[in-house]
């Protein structure tokens, strides 16, 4: 009964050295929730031959779908990995597209009694404007050819050995042809060596594709990427021309790396994320399912913090909790070290060492 009275005991707010003098019997994490309402929140028509459709909320329910004279096997369609973002290309298949473009979409909507209810709604697509071509500026000999296929490159050279290059197209592909491309290194002595790649379709965008050396890569080297015309070609028939992307490593005295020995893993999804100490800025992501040895290196002096997720549904990105269906969301957690704190300072050159148990973590 002491103990009761003792527990009930209070303590005035002002004193802050007695109210933190008794322990803490639980924990209480807060998370903002994505939106619940589901509803068409945008649409747009970025070019001719294709839509774009925003949701209001994730895994969005759609019963049917489909364009208004055009033949459903002429439309390619992709949804984000939150499934709440939809684009659709309209492929050759459909001679011509009217200026005009009618959706018709049938998907489960919340109702004025936050009940999803099945709907039916008629979205009207406009033709974008096309820029007519100057007439002014004399020689139009110099203009890009109209089936030409644009290509982003990009690729950082600090995370090139772990992330490869970044290709990105305007439409789906139909061929690539990876046998022509061409990866060559160059030492700080300028010896030549070809070196070996592979290109990967990515798993959740079917307009990027990936490209990863192979072999060991070496500070102060530079890299060359060569694609060869016609290397790549879309849905609508556009080619590329030949593109060179030419990167070097940093060799750089100042720089540091963390390394992390990864241990508690069970078979589970964690994602293993470098961050900035105001928590806005991702440097680096691994994704693991067992232990793990982890590298962070190129780092520029300065304070990061290590934050880890349990990825539970495998999709690679932190899901928020739904308060209505009880739903809570993914646990993070960040790395503390024994002083308590949970920043990592970096100072110039220097290699830490850390060891992180997940089952301590998140125990």
């Amino acid at each position: 009964m002491k103990k009761g009275i003792e527990e009930l005991k209070y303590t005035d707010l002002k004193d802050t050295s007695a109210s933190l003098s008794r322990k803490h019997q639980l924990q209480m994490y807060i998370f903002r929730e994505e939106g619940r309402r589901q509803l068409v929140r945008t649409y747009e028509r970025p070019s001719e031959r294709m839509v774009f459709v925003k949701f209001n909320a994730p895994e969005v329910s759609i019963d049917s779908l489909g364009f208004e004279g055009v033949d459903s096997s002429s439309v390619i369609k992709q949804f984000n990995i939150k499934h709440d973002s939809l684009v659709m290309w309209i492929t050759e298949k459909t001679p011509k597209v009217p200026d005009s473009l009618f959706l018709n979409i049938k998907y489960y909507k919340t109702d004025s009694l936050n009940n999803l209810v099945l709907s039916r709604e008629r979205l009207k697509f406009v033709a974008p404007r096309v820029k007519k071509p100057d007439q002014k500026s004399g020689n139009q000999q110099n203009a890009p050819r109209k089936d030409l296929l644009k290509v982003v490159i990009e690729a950082v050279p600090s995370l090139i050995e772990k992330d490869g290059y970044k290709l990105e197209f305007p439409a789906p592909l139909t061929f690539f042809d990876d046998k022509n491309i061409l990866f060559t290194s160059r030492t700080p002595k300028g010896v030549e060596a070809k070196e070996e790649v592979s290109i990967f379709k990515d798993s959740s965008e079917m307009r990027i594709y990936h490209l990863k050396p192979k072999g060991k890569m070496y500070l102060g080297y530079d890299y060359m990427l060569t694609i060869p015309k016609g290397a790549f070609r879309d849905i609508y028939g556009n080619t590329n021309d030949t593109l060179v992307s030419t990167i070097s490593l940093p060799k750089n005295e100042r720089l540091s790396r963390i390394d992390l020995k990864v241990t508690g893993a069970d078979g589970s999804s964690y994602v293993i994320e470098l961050i900035n100490q105001t928590r806005e800025k991702v440097f680096r992501s691994y994704k693991i399912l067992y232990d793990a040895a982890l590298d962070f290196p190129y780092l520029e002096p300065g304070r990061y913090s290590i934050r880890i997720f349990r990825d539970v549904n495998g999709n690679g990105i932190l899901d928020s909790g739904n308060i209505q269906e009880r739903k809570q969301p993914e646990k993070v957690r960040l790395f503390t070290l024994p002083s308590g704190s949970n920043i990592l300072e970096l100072k110039e050159g220097m290699e830490l060492e850390q060891k992180i148990d997940l089952k301590e973590i998140f125990k």
